[in-house]
């Protein structure tokens, strides 16, 4: 990897009217990412929980289901949650995501990934530093980072719990990467273990994270409340650490893209499945 990587020419918050509007606008713009505490009450919070607890791991229409690695019975993600449960669809067309998401992409925007990771008691595996737009560039064939993702808080998130980690400003920059593996290794690479931090060529070595650090600012712990809200732009390098905690962390994630960030074509042999990735209305024609 070019460790000064090359500049960012893609706005970052893409409706201007919205820009001198939104209360983060500036930490969003600068850092890559914003933190709104209470933006969902307790009510919706169970809700998510009891959705995403009751989900059968084994029922053949749950296909994007990660485990952690060498222990299959401990479910790290499930992908595709949008198409599996209407209340989450629903959720990510309520009036204030709407507002929010259409705002920084500044128009309507399809749904490109819905999933949760789970991150259990003392058991949750931590994820390897990455930017999520260089996965949607070279395997989805996304052309801009013209995409967010939304994190929904559904526990209290502490240092030993397993918080996620972002080095801000490195939005700033691409970083492109020697790509190389196919579709046999999706379902692997999907989860970012350090265990394949070897294999997955979008995994950033520690010597690239002390670089990106000494370049931008050091890695900073996004701790928060159930209920809060985090809001990353799909460019920012970022990571998250085990659970250490006798509780839970788990995260709801919404990847939302814009409807004229289209798709390009890319090899069926790159390419995600389509419960890891909904290309539904994202493709060129």
């Amino acid at each position: 990897m070019d460790f000064w990587g090359t500049e960012r020419t893609e706005k970052i918050i893409w409706s201007d009217e919205y820009e001198s509007s939104f209360q983060y606008s500036r930490f969003y713009k600068e850092n890559g990412y914003a933190h709104i505490p209470n933006f969902m009450d307790p009510f919706l919070v169970d809700k998510i929980i009891s959705i995403a607890e009751s989900i059968d791991f084994k029922d053949e229409k749950v296909k994007g289901v990660v485990s952690e690695v060498g222990h299959p019975d401990i479910i790290r993600s499930v992908f595709d949650l949008h198409n599996l449960n209407v209340q989450l669809a629903q959720l990510l067309r309520s009036e204030r995501v709407y507002e929010l998401a259409r705002g920084i992409l500044g128009s309507d925007y399809n749904i490109h990934q819905c999933h949760i990771n789970y991150k259990r008691a003392q058991s949750g595996r931590g994820f390897a530093w990455h930017s999520d737009y260089t996965y949607w560039h070279y395997e989805d064939g996304m052309p801009e980072p013209r995409a967010i993702s939304i994190f929904f808080v559904l526990d209290d998130v502490t240092e030993v719990s397993g918080p996620l980690r972002v080095i801000p400003g490195s939005h700033t920059r691409w970083f492109k990467r020697d790509w190389h593996h196919g579709k046999k290794n999706h379902n692997q690479f999907v989860a970012h273990s350090s265990d394949y931090c070897d294999y997955d060529p979008g995994v950033f070595s520690d010597l690239e994270v002390d670089n990106l650090s000494r370049q931008f600012s050091p890695p900073v712990s996004i701790l928060a409340k159930a209920g809060d809200l985090i809001l990353m732009d799909g460019n920012l390098v970022h990571s998250s650490a085990e659970n250490r905690s006798p509780v839970d962390r788990r995260m709801l994630i919404a990847v939302l893209n814009s409807v004229e960030n289209k798709l390009n074509w890319v090899d069926p042999e790159r390419r995600r499945p389509n419960f890891i990735t909904d290309r539904k209305n994202q493709e060129l024609s």
